[in-house]
């Protein structure tokens, strides 16, 4: 298995110097060593991305649903052992990877959904759909159900994500994009190692999975309640659409 993790690496690599392109490299920009080291160039790269508050938001947004994401992997195991008496190691990671399938699916619709702009309405649906995964799954007893939710927390996760991570490129400048991309990355990833520490520290402490699981649910229904106060035009325009859809067939002519 470790091989092929090598092999895929190699291909991606491969590919990654395959790229084509497309725009002429500014050959006057350098490096700031100095400024990146004493953190002057992250301090302006997050000044950037506060000054605009629909990236900002995005940002936010997204890392805590990959931290949420990665605390699940992370805790589900040892929850599955304890409560539903599950040690075939097999089938927990089985059940686990179904999140990424609803993942595929989820972003398929997304992009369905959202064919000639950004679907900001799907944001609020799709946080919803995590909140109440993540609420129902402590309470399961079987393994193919917590299957059906992880698939279901995956596919909202991307009809969540898919429109977010458009915010993100749609609001940065063309000269920023790199900047803004980086930041997002570092800001992500900052915010899953924080949760990360806070599993450790459960562990550490010998505290129970379920509390951790109760947690990420009670922050998944604060996630969804503040993307419908902040999008609520999206969210009702969302739900009248589906429900003028099973009546109404609606075309526009002319769009382009």
């Amino acid at each position: 298995m470790g091989w092929l993790l090598v092999l895929g690496a190699t291909i991606e690599l491969f590919l990654a110097y395959k790229l084509p392109q497309l725009q002429n490299v500014d050959k006057h920009a350098t490096f700031d060593k100095r400024a990146y080291l004493s953190g002057q160039t992250l301090k302006k790269n997050v000044r950037l991305l506060r000054g605009k508050r629909p990236i900002w938001l995005s940002i936010i947004g997204l890392s805590i649903f990959w931290s949420i994401s990665q605390v699940m992997l992370a805790v589900f195991p040892a929850f599955a052992e304890e409560h539903l008496d599950q040690h075939n190691t097999f089938i927990i990671q089985g059940v686990m990877a179904f999140a990424g399938i609803g993942i595929m699916i989820g972003s398929m619709l997304a992009g369905r959904f959202s064919k000639h702009y950004i679907n900001v309405g799907l944001i609020p649906v799709g946080a919803v759909g995590v909140a109440a995964g993540l609420v129902v799954l402590p309470q399961l007893d079987s393994m193919l159900w917590q299957a059906v939710i992880f698939t279901l927390i995956g596919l909202f996760g991307a009809l969540m994500c898919v429109p977010l991570n458009a915010l993100v490129q749609f609001h940065a400048a063309e000269t920023e994009t790199g900047r803004v991309l980086a930041g997002s990355n570092f800001i992500q990833n900052l915010m899953m190692l924080s949760f990360l520490g806070l599993t450790v520290l459960f562990a550490w402490n010998s505290i129970d999975g379920l509390w951790l699981l109760g947690s990420l649910a009670v922050l998944g229904c604060v996630a969804a309640a503040f993307a419908i106060v902040t999008l609520p035009q999206a969210f009702i325009k969302v739900l009248v659409m589906v429900l003028f859809r099973r009546k109404y067939n609606l075309q526009v002519l002319g769009f382009e």
